[in-house]
């Protein structure tokens, strides 16, 4: 039977439950803890420092005396060490979808951190900002969500599969976001940031199987660059009506723009 004082105790362990397949088990392990006495009554435990000796999970937690004895073990659970915080995204940052994350890269020097990976990312292939600010996302997927860049949280406002290919905010909120044809129809959409209604803004045929940019002129009106028909079309605001504004000449593949300026943080 188990007893100690604490001036009696040798050592504290975590044992790890077995994962045992062909024989073997993977997850064996046996990590002691380093302690000190505080008082007759306490002991000061202290998790190893490198992290990578105890993985988050749950553990056997054993007391052992100094005759060899162990206590019934209790079930512990060991969380993951916090993250250090991101670093902050600030004015002129260049914030840019790479595969499965969201990357910002320093302007200055050049250096790439990770905003935000994994998830619901996908493929991202438009990038907004709304007046938090936190990021938004559309994927080729047809998901819509925005990050938050202090954390990297992803929350999901629209996942639809459809092929989205840009994206916009608009000043109440809501994001605007242009789609390529497959088995939904080729245009532009609103989309509701509290509840991803989708409803099409644009109602002429101008917009063929190349909508792949947008942007929010100064004017209020829709800037969508059509592949396509190597041309920039305007959609009214209020009507949905669509305006070519500029087309062929140096027009060889337009892809996506800002109208403010590079697509950055804060840009105005």
């Amino acid at each position: 039977m188990f007893r100690a004082d604490v001036i009696d105790i040798k050592w504290i362990s975590l044992v790890r439950p077995m994962a045992t397949t062909h024989s073997y088990d993977s997850e064996q392990r046996l990590v002691d803890i380093p302690f000190r006495r505080s008082g007759a009554c306490k002991l000061n435990a202290q998790m190893p420092g490198n992290a990578n000796l105890a993985p988050p999970g749950y553990y056997m937690l054993f007391v052992v005396n100094r005759r060899g004895v162990p206590s019934i073990a209790s079930w512990v659970r060991v969380l993951e060490p916090a993250k250090p915080a991101r670093p902050p995204i600030n004015r002129g940052d260049i914030v840019v979808g790479a595969g499965n994350s969201v990357v910002r890269v320093d302007p200055v020097s050049g250096a790439a951190s990770v905003i935000t990976e994994g998830g619901e990312i996908g493929a991202a292939v438009g990038i907004a900002f709304d007046a938090h600010p936190h990021i938004v996302v559309v994927t080729d997927g047809g998901k819509a969500f925005h990050v938050v860049p202090a954390s990297g949280a992803q929350h999901v406002v629209l996942n639809n599969g459809w092929l989205f290919q840009d994206v916009a905010v608009r000043p109440d909120g809501d994001y605007v976001a242009v789609n390529l044809p497959s088995a939904t129809q080729s245009g532009l959409f609103r989309i509701a940031h509290d509840d991803g209604a989708i409803s099409k803004l644009n109602t002429g045929m101008r917009f063929g199987d190349g909508t792949m940019g947008v942007a929010i002129g100064k004017d209020g009106h829709y800037y969508v660059a059509e592949l396509g028909a190597r041309a920039v079309i305007r959609v009214d605001k209020n009507t949905g009506a669509e305006t070519v504004v500029s087309q062929g000449g140096r027009f060889i593949s337009p892809i996506c723009w800002n109208l403010r300026g590079p697509r950055s943080l804060g840009q105005s």
